[in-house]
């Protein structure tokens, strides 16, 4: 038996260095937080809005989903999977999601069981969920397919799922949005917005129905600034808790001692929602780093 050089060993071994490293970055680029575009999806009816956030390395992925309907109908769900095509993971379950079908409950032990598999070099996942659904029949089977597939340029995922309570298989779109820099300490508070204290002040506590003057910065989630008022040097004056501004800002400043600076990060529902506003495109959270000047 003819043995190869060691030259050639070593070759063949960096190919397959190269060909781990890549898919590495493949799957790296699945990872971050995704918002869907209704416009190119299968309708989620009654939810208006739908976000995944993703982390995923050749071993696992985690893919937690967020509903909302308006501000006061939120769920979560997160889904754990190993990836090797056959570990079968149980992920419990509190919400049948898929609310196309009203008064569906879930049934069973309350876990959906989940196998997963990266195809075609890492640029698709493919994640198939088992669970059951309380009928008066007694529990009825449901089975998921789907499919997440990566854009070339990393910026677009697109979800193609068959469930066995569908006739019709769905796709769903969803586009790359850009984490904003946080400071330490942010908080989350119930309605999904989240704020820091950067420096705190010595005066009052802001409250409804005071006066309120107020230096600020808005930015996209790209970077973009869309206003300031610090640019125009002219302070923002408004009446807190009168619907003068965004709900994130009524909710926000009523937080926020005078002399306090602050950043606030607005989620769509408490900003301008579905609707383009100027420089800021439908759908957009926001981040204002705001100062509080006076109160009264």
């Amino acid at each position: 038996m003819k043995m190869k050089s060691p030259r050639l060993l070593a070759a063949g071994f960096l190919a397959l260095a190269l060909v781990a490293t890549a898919a590495a970055d493949t799957l790296a680029r699945f990872n971050g937080h995704w918002q869907i575009d209704l416009a190119k999806s299968t309708p989620i009816r009654p939810w208006n809005e739908a976000r995944l956030d993703i982390k995923a390395d050749a071993d696992s992925a985690q893919i937690v989903r967020h509903l909302r309907w308006g501000l006061e109908r939120k769920v979560d769900d997160t889904t754990n999977v190993k990836t090797d095509g056959h570990t079968v993971t149980a992920n419990p379950v509190g919400y049948w999601l898929d609310t196309w079908y009203t008064n569906v409950y879930i049934g069973g032990d309350h876990q959906k069981q989940v196998t997963g598999e990266w195809l075609d070099g890492g640029r698709v996942l493919k994640v198939e969920s088992r669970l059951a659904l309380e009928a008066q029949q007694g529990d009825h089977p449901v089975h998921i397919y789907e499919e997440y597939r990566l854009s070339p340029d990393g910026n677009t995922l697109t979800v193609f799922a068959l469930r066995s309570t569908r006739d019709q298989a769905m796709t769903y779109v969803f586009h790359r949005i850009s984490k904003f820099d946080e400071p330490a300490g942010m908080v989350t508070t119930a309605s999904g917005l989240r704020y820091a204290i950067t420096r705190q002040g010595t005066g009052p506590l802001a409250k409804p129905g005071q006066i309120l003057t107020v230096h600020y910065t808005g930015t996209l989630v790209d970077g973009t600034q869309f206003d300031s008022s610090r640019s125009r040097q002219t302070p923002y004056i408004f009446t807190l808790g009168r619907r003068q501004v965004i709900p994130g800002w009524d909710e926000g400043f009523a937080l926020l001692h005078v002399g306090d600076q602050a950043v606030l990060i607005v989620p769509p529902e408490l900003a301008y929602g579905k609707t383009a506003r100027g420089p800021i495109p439908a759908n957009s959270p926001l981040k204002f780093e705001v100062e509080l000047l006076e109160a009264k």
